[in-house]
């Protein structure tokens, strides 16, 4: 918020406002639906495995894709 210098009542609706941009956006560019895990290689949820952990399975799997190339 401070860096956007949002005021803290409107917060929520430009977030809102913002996910439905990229989601039309996507939705638009790929005819696939925006959050859809299907349409992903990978999903994490930091909230269960923390930004560390998150970055070690992204790494390993950048490594595990990239070993032959």
């Amino acid at each position: 918020m401070e860096r956007r210098q949002f005021l803290e009542g409107n917060t929520e609706d430009l977030i809102t406002r913002r996910d439905k941009l990229r989601a039309d956006h996507y939705r638009y560019y790929t005819d696939q639906k925006w959050g859809n895990s299907f349409n992903y290689h990978l999903c994490l949820d930091s909230s269960v495995f923390g930004i560390e952990k998150c970055v070690s399975i992204i790494e390993d799997a950048w490594k595990s894709m990239h070993q032959d190339s």
